[in-house]
């Protein structure tokens, strides 16, 4: 089967119902119960945020032209300024502590105490565009299968203004620490957008904290609660993340981009094999980046 395409494609429904059946046996696959929380808005318990379909989503072609037309409508929340080219004094900049390896190599882990260990970071800042998640908002991101009858349209969008309306695409061990650690992170709004098919799932989600002190705080302790299941992965090439392969086959890298922490998940469903998986969910997101940020969006699919 050609890469970029859903696993066993035909018969999907069919398909779809007998993949869930075999994960709650064997505790794996890309169900519901295991990586997404659909159907339970508001996971940390008390939000009520709403989920909206974009009727047309903006032009990608024109998304430099287009960068501040969906500013960040969280209440009493001013719009992000934009961005700015020095890291923050209150940011460490220098790459995580991952011995003497050189500049760009892959920095890998070895199951669940090797992630939770690179999940401390520090992570090196990088800037992001004026209002990713007004952009977000706004239908400017790409999807990860372009075109075709396997097309991922990115069509769910939620909101998420306060913490208590988050809502992670992945099943959390501990949603208590988590919050907290948004919490203390200084949490201001979020936004996700996915697509999601019975057990099809695929996701970009962005929150805001208080500042990139803060966002590299509450990536941290978000990746730590991640790596509770981690079997693969390694750290992202701009030292500003990780990508993590979980025990579901469920590919998703989390990094920092100044303010904002940002997720992009892709689950066992797609690319057959789990190493290319987790290069697909990278390129993904570093097309996403461009898209928000300099310019359009790649035109072919990251896989």
């Amino acid at each position: 089967m050609a890469q970029g395409t859903r696993r066993d494609r035909t018969g999907r429904r069919a398909a779809a119902v007998v993949a869930a059946a075999v994960a709650v046996l064997a505790g794996v696959g890309c169900t519901a119960s295991s990586e997404s929380t659909s159907g339970s808005r508001g996971l940390f318990g008390q939000g009520t945020s709403a989920t909206t379909t974009p009727s047309a989503p903006a032009d990608q072609g024109e998304a430099a032209d287009e960068a501040d037309a969906d500013p960040d409508t969280s209440e009493g929340d001013a719009a992000p300024e934009a961005t700015t080219t020095t890291a923050p004094p209150s940011v460490e900049a220098a790459p995580p502590s991952v011995g003497a390896d050189p500049p760009g190599a892959r920095v890998g882990l070895d199951g669940v105490e090797s992630c939770r260990e690179l999940a401390h970071g520090p992570w090196a800042w990088v800037p992001h565009g004026a209002d990713p998640l007004g952009a977000v908002r706004a239908g400017r991101m790409p999807e990860f299968i372009r075109e075709g009858p396997d097309r991922t349209p990115l069509d769910q969008v939620t909101d998420m203004p306060t913490v208590d309306d988050y809502e992670d695409p992945s099943t959390l061990e501990d949603p208590a620490t988590v919050r907290q650690a948004f919490v203390d992170a200084g949490y201001q709004d979020g936004v996700d957008a996915r697509y999601e098919d019975g057990n099809y799932l695929t996701a970009i989600t962005m929150v805001r904290f208080r500042d990139a002190a803060g966002a590299s705080a509450a990536l941290s302790a978000h990746l730590a609660d991640y790596c509770s299941r981690a079997e693969d992965g390694y750290v992202r090439t701009e030292r500003n993340g990780m990508v993590v392969l979980r025990d579901s086959g469920t590919a998703r890298t989390m990094y920092v981009l100044d303010d904002v922490a940002v997720s992009v998940l892709v689950c066992v469903c797609y690319v057959d094999d789990p190493t290319e998986r987790q290069h697909s969910v990278e390129r993904w997101s570093e097309e996403l980046d461009a898209a928000l940020g300099e310019g359009p969006p790649a035109t072919d699919s990251p896989v």
